[in-house]
């Protein structure tokens, strides 16, 4: 597929990824390089650059990442360069034993105005935080739908794009990327 176009804490995890546990043994993986991930519902993002910071401490038998993805709206901060295509996430649904759930759908709901965001299916490594069970996916190249930006060329500055995601599982947030273009 290619196409154009609620927690007041913030986490920051390993690999700047949002692992998102569903339920039982269903996962979900949302990973996001060089990015500041918002819980909806405010919080503060933390740059991928800080220092790590205590995991808080989620409800009884619920993973950080749960919470995340009990959200509706995921916001994700990212930073690129002028020209450059940039990876905002890459989208897992695994197994424990890293077989494949289903495949993450995903649709443009809102354009970037200063550039185009492409979906497309392909491998990526997922990258769980421990504690979710496929963990050890993190070291094996999956299948993943694949979301990256192109900025409209010798533009800089912000630019905004939507992304509703449907889970084979029936979550289906939607991630709103903030894109600064340098």
């Amino acid at each position: 597929m290619n196409a154009a176009s609620s927690s007041p804490v913030a986490w920051r995890f390993p690999g700047m990824l949002a692992c998102l546990l569903l339920a039982g043994c269903v996962t979900n993986n949302l990973s996001t390089q060089n990015a500041q991930i918002v819980p909806a519902g405010g919080g503060v993002a933390v740059p991928s650059q800080a220092a790590p910071l205590p995991a808080p401490r989620p409800a009884q038998g619920m993973t950080s990442t749960a919470r995340l993805m009990s959200a509706s709206m995921i916001t994700v901060r990212k930073t690129t360069t002028s020209g450059a295509t940039l990876l905002l996430a890459n989208l897992h649904s695994l197994n424990p034993d890293c077989t494949p759930i289903g495949p993450v759908e995903a649709r443009i709901a809102t354009p970037p105005a200063h550039g185009t965001v492409h979906i497309a299916m392909g491998t990526a490594f997922p990258s769980y935080v421990p504690g979710d069970p496929p963990y050890a996916c993190n070291s094996r190249r999956l299948p993943a739908t694949l979301i990256s930006y192109q900025p409209t060329p010798g533009f800089t500055g912000q630019d905004v794009a939507v992304v509703e995601t449907f889970f084979p599982s029936g979550r289906s947030p939607s991630l709103r990327f903030e894109i600064t273009v340098r």
